[in-house]
């Protein structure tokens, strides 16, 4: 056999190929749950009543064991008494085997997966938020600025390091 009789196999078989798709797809909760998490820190990040509360309920599945959250998230998508399913039923939608079907499983493991590591990514954010002066928000007020421009022109510059290093911690978890 040649040394290189493994790899050839591996390219041709289509397993390969499905793997190789699957964590690219997967992915995809990278981005989707640092922006939820980066909007939500924003949200929190202002003058919002009970912004403590809102914050320990979002880090409560980032300290909770993975077999309680597995068994939750489970529960909620089962076939039969799901509450996803449930809920989609008032609206007349059919139960969905949510974790048997090619086409849902992904979808619900990325949603999984952003909603687990949302926790982690809000106290991040928020604390790189914390780090941009008060006094940068105020002369962009009164420059004029609207708080999308002030954002994109004052805050996200400032926090991008923040943004970089998260990047990394949830791509490596």
């Amino acid at each position: 056999k040649h040394l290189f009789d493994n790899y050839v196999y591996i390219f041709k078989d289509g397993l390969f190929w499905k793997s190789v798709g699957n964590t690219f797809y997967a992915v995809l909760s990278l981005p989707l749950s640092m922006a939820i998490a980066l909007a939500l820190s924003v949200v929190m990040n202002s003058e919002l009543k009970g912004k403590t509360i809102f914050r320990t309920i979002f880090f409560l599945p980032y300290v909770c064991s993975v077999v309680a959250l597995t068994n939750m998230w489970r529960l909620m998508l089962d076939t039969n008494y799901g509450i996803l399913n449930e809920f989609l039923g008032i609206f007349g939608v059919d139960k969905i085997n949510w974790l048997s079907n090619e086409k849902t499983y992904m979808p619900a493991m990325i949603i999984m997966g952003a909603w687990t590591s949302l926790g982690f990514n809000i106290i991040l954010f928020s604390a790189a938020l914390t780090g941009v002066s008060k006094s940068y928000y105020e002369a962009a007020r009164i420059d004029g600025a609207g708080e999308l421009k002030t954002f994109n022109q004052i805050v996200f510059p400032m926090i991008k390091p923040g943004v970089g290093a998260l990047a990394i911690f949830t791509f490596i978890n």
